[in-house]
C-alpha cells in the first residue's frame, strides 16, 4: 500500500473512494478498473484489516442475494480470516453486501456522468 507524498506512490486508501461506512471502505485498485481494495473495521486506517477484491468479486458480492454466500466467498479467498475480522469488529456479512452494492452504484454513476460529459463535449466540438 502506497503512502502518497514525495515518492509519487498512489495512496490506495484515499484514491477513488467508492464507499466508506458501516465498518467497510472500498476503493478501486490503482491502474485497474476491475480490482478493488476493501478495508474492514473501525478507527483509523492502521486499525483496519485489508482485503484485496480481485476481478469479479465486488459485483458478485454486490449482486448476492445471500449475505452468507458473500461471507463464504470472502472466507474462501482469505482462509477464514474474513469471518474472524467481522467478529472482531462486530460487523455482519449483510453490511459487506450493502457496502459492495453501494460502491458498485457509485461506480456506475461515475461512469454515467463521464459518458454524459463526453457526449456533451462531442456535441460542442
Amino acid at each position: 500500500m502506497g503512502t502518497g507524498g514525495a515518492t509519487g506512490e498512489v495512496d490506495e486508501y484515499e484514491q477513488g473512494l467508492l464507499y466508506d461506512g458501516g465498518g467497510f471502505r472500498i476503493t478501486p485498485l490503482s491502474n485497474s478498473h476491475q480490482d478493488y481494495n476493501l478495508w474492514v473495521g473501525g478507527g483509523d486506517r492502521n486499525e483496519r484489516h485489508y482485503f484485496p477484491l480481485p476481478l469479479g468479486t465486488l459485483p458478485e458480492i454486490a449482486e448476492s442475494a445471500s449475505p452468507e454466500r458473500a461471507r463464504e466467498m470472502m472466507d474462501n479467498m482469505t482462509q477464514g480470516q474474513f469471518s474472524h475480522c467481522l467478529g472482531e469488529w462486530g460487523l455482519s456479512a449483510e453490511g459487506l453486501v450493502i457496502a459492495c452494492a453501494r460502491a458498485k452504484i457509485k461506480e456506475w454513476e461515475e461512469m454515467f456522468h463521464s459518458a454524459a460529459r463526453d457526449a456533451i463535449d462531442y456535441r460542442v466540438n
